[in-house]
């Protein structure tokens, strides 16, 4: 009697959990950076329209980070030190996140073990659940960390009368 063979089961969906957590994370973070810009730009459809059309994640941080130094910084120095402080965390983490997103995964045949096929991925040799649970959490304090400044940011009197000058022009 010929055996009947098993279906084909992709080994990286066991993954596809953790790096859809990695994923929302850092556009959790990204939301946290869109959500700081906006203001310092002024104009709610010039920031999304700047923001948007830049080509990375590295470039909107860039963005973000000039936009502290240029309107911010003379308001609040040491809020501005602090969100680029945060800015500077985050790049601990940009390449990890892009390991778990961008990866090409070779699968050991006799273990179905998963290894990224980059040879300079950060992942390489760990536990990959767990280093992805890992960079999520971090992802999620970063992004909490942000909208906590941007709070901050926004009690500044300057940032108040802003928000309630586009009140009235809303109306």
């Amino acid at each position: 009697m010929a055996q009947k063979k098993k279906p084909y089961r992709r080994p990286v969906n066991a993954l596809a959990l953790y790096i859809g957590k990695v994923a929302i994370a850092a556009n959790d973070v990204q939301f946290a950076l869109l959500y700081i810009f906006t203001p310092l730009i002024g104009n709610r459809a010039l920031a999304h329209s700047l923001y948007f059309s830049a080509p990375s994640d590295r470039a909107q941080q860039k963005m973000v980070r000039e936009a502290v130094e240029t309107v911010l910084r003379p308001i609040d120095d040491a809020l501005a030190t602090k969100i680029v402080k945060q800015l500077n965390q985050l790049d601990k983490y940009v390449q990890r996140r892009n390991d778990v997103i961008h990866s090409l995964w070779s699968t050991d045949p006799a273990t179905e073990a998963l290894t990224p096929l980059q040879p300079k991925s950060t992942l390489r040799g760990k536990n990959l659940k767990l280093e992805m649970l890992d960079l999520t959490n971090k992802l999620m304090v970063e992004a909490s960390t942000l909208l906590m400044l941007r709070t901050d940011m926004m009690n500044l009197p300057h940032f108040r009368r802003q928000e309630l000058g586009n009140a009235l022009i809303a109306r």
